[in-house]
């Protein structure tokens, strides 16, 4: 930088190798680099000087981030070739992004009904599980005694196939001295895992009481017994699995073209952002694309105080950024200019007189408008010749307002929240009107139905109550079946 008060974390690339013996220590006197500590006692960073077991007496903790290559040592197996054992963290963040000054601070884990496992179910199968790191918060007595509950499940299942259930026991030397504990606790495991099988955490019983944070990244997102949550749970766990040289360079090669898609993907979000960069967005829908705040307020458009909203920030979705539509807006750059939305409503009966009503009050137009209604009207049975006649005028009547605003045309995903003598397998039908009217008036078709990943085999999984209001998980795939969209339509030969 440009000063000699630097204050930041400084990196170099070494290339040191240690014995089984060895171990490392940092700091020398007469470095001329002064580096910081941490003045609290915080596992795993305690330490001891040349001397003495400072950490201890000075209730300090010195941190570096250290990135470690392990050598893999292959050993001749059968006539698949060359084999390794390899041992990892599932989750090598866990620690670093849920510190002990989180697990003080955090949410105790009682609010709904465990056990919990990660919406990655991929994490654990197929594999030896050979250590628990768990977020201890308070335990009921310093004793050897105080259990969690750790359960081997079927992956999939809702509520869960519990296979095997495993009631362990903490270590009562890690406790300390108080039932307030608020740090990690370990526990060493031998639990081996099918491949249709994952780990749920936590039972109704358990003396442990441990963590967990609203709202966090991906990696961390779990579902209970009943539904998909948008918070995180923080566990570190161990694994070791075993593989053939082969699947060994399959898995880096397979690594190697993650990176660079996610490299390149970057690089389209990039160049779609500068190009779709303060231009002004309007989004027509029901309750699927409602939100507090944005859909019902007057300060957008005049008319839509009176909109019925379905996601307020408590069912499924705890934030107007998780929507489908702010999430595009956030990474496009692009800006909201109204999103007349409503609650349960049809095509066939408000949906085009809200169609007219997607500039501000300024009498600014969008530069680009979404369109994703008709669902209520399926459910509820309106034929498909009346909602393809009114969907087709809904669209024309937008086109003539706002004939210099792009149009995109979602269709539906499959439901089963429908009324009885309604056919959820005919919401074909209503797409192909949308398909037609897409085509008939010029719009971009945005397959939701075909596109999205969403079908009638994972829909619980992507909706929060089941079958029609997507959870987090449902937006995101929403989310990236419109960036698609975008991208054809502003970099088609990317």
């Amino acid at each position: 930088g440009s000063s000699t008060t630097v204050n930041k974390w400084i990196y170099v690339d070494v290339d040191i190798t240690l014995n089984e013996g060895e171990t490392l220590a940092f700091g020398m006197p007469n470095d001329t680099v002064e580096w910081g500590y941490l003045s609290t006692k915080t596992s795993p960073y305690l330490f001891r000087s040349s001397n003495t077991n400072w950490s201890s007496v000075n209730n300090a903790s010195i941190l570096f981030d250290v990135v470690m290559a392990e050598e893999i040592v292959f050993e001749m197996t059968d006539e698949y070739g060359l084999a390794s054992v390899r041992s990892e963290s599932a989750l090598p963040y866990a620690t670093s992004d849920f510190p002990e000054s989180a697990i003080a601070s955090g949410n105790d884990v009682s609010f709904v009904t465990p056990p919990y496992a990660y919406l990655n179910t991929e994490l654990f199968s197929g594999k030896s599980i050979t250590r628990l790191g768990i977020p201890v918060k308070r335990v009921a007595a310093l004793d050897d005694a105080q259990t969690f509950t750790l359960a081997v499940v079927k992956k999939n299942t809702h509520p869960y196939q519990v296979v095997a259930t495993h009631v362990l026991t903490l270590p009562v030397d890690q406790l300390g001295d108080s039932t307030t504990v608020n740090k990690w606790i370990y526990v060493d495991l031998d639990i081996t895992l099918a491949e249709d099988e994952t780990l749920a955490f936590g039972g109704a019983n358990d003396t442990v009481v441990w963590g967990w944070k609203q709202g966090a990244s991906d990696a961390y997102k779990f579902r209970n017994v009943n539904n998909n949550t948008n918070s995180g749970i923080f566990f570190d766990v161990t694994t070791v699995s075993v593989y053939t040289y082969a699947e060994y360079l399959d898995e880096l090669a397979a690594e190697e073209a993650r990176r660079e898609e996610e490299r390149l993907q970057k690089e389209r979000e990039a160049a779609l952002a500068a190009i779709l960069s303060g231009k002004k967005i309007s989004i027509l829908g029901d309750s699927i694309s409602t939100f507090k705040g944005y859909s019902n307020n007057t300060s957008y458009n005049s008319t839509i105080g009176g909109n019925a909203v379905y996601y307020s920030g408590s069912n499924y979705i705890t934030s107007v950024s998780e929507t489908w539509w702010m999430q595009t807006i956030d990474r496009t750059d692009m800006s909201l200019l109204v999103n007349n939305s409503w609650s349960g409503d049809c095509v066939t009966n408000r949906g085009g007189n809200r169609a007219l009503q997607l500039h501000n009050n300024d009498g600014d137009t969008p530069d680009i408008i979404a369109v994703y209604l008709g669902v209520n009207d399926f459910r509820t049975k309106v034929t498909v010749e009346n909602f393809a006649t009114a969907y087709r005028k809904m669209i024309a009547d937008m086109k003539a307002a706002y004939p210099d605003s792009e149009v995109y045309l979602f269709t539906l995903v499959y439901t089963t929240n429908v009324n009885s003598g309604v056919n959820p397998d005919d919401i074909v039908h209503f797409n192909s009107a949308i398909a037609a009217t897409a085509a008939e008036y010029g719009c971009t078709l945005v397959d939701l139905y075909n596109d999205s990943g969403i079908n009638k085999t994972n829909m619980s999984a992507y909706m929060g109550d089941g079958n029609l209001h997507p959870n987090y998980a449902g937006m995101d795939m929403i989310t990236e079946t419109f960036m698609a969209a975008l991208m054809e339509n502003y970099l088609p030969n990317e």
